[in-house]
């Protein structure tokens, strides 16, 4: 619906951008959606650091495309999400904004 492409484009991303977050969400749906309400309390990895049949779906079956429209990801831009990933799979960068500099580092990293 419009109101999807709003909503992302309203969250700051250019209307191409909010497009291909709106064709990956509603193609993860239409393939995924079973498998992820089945799994739905379900952590995104387990205990051995597999991800969850929801998250593999999606990876799976949405990512590909999307990495190839977007070329962005959060593991490619340095943001860290709820899902576990390993250390070296997520680029450690320095994010710059006007007048202040933001180090992102791992919440688990901080008091290390």
């Amino acid at each position: 619906p419009s109101w999807s492409r709003a909503c992302l484009w309203n969250l700051g991303l250019s209307l191409p951008c909010a497009e291909v977050w709106y064709r990956n969400a509603r193609h993860t749906r239409e393939k995924c959606l079973f498998t992820c309400l089945w799994n739905l309390r379900t952590p995104n990895n387990a205990p051995d650091g597999s991800l969850s049949s929801c998250i593999a779906c999606d990876e799976e079956l949405s990512g590909p495309v999307f990495k190839k429209a977007s070329a962005r990801t959060r593991r490619n831009s340095g943001l860290f999400s709820a899902i576990n990933r390993p250390g070296p799979s997520v680029y450690q960068l320095v994010h710059e904004y006007p007048n202040t500099t933001v180090d992102l580092v791992k919440p688990s990293e901080e008091n290390a």
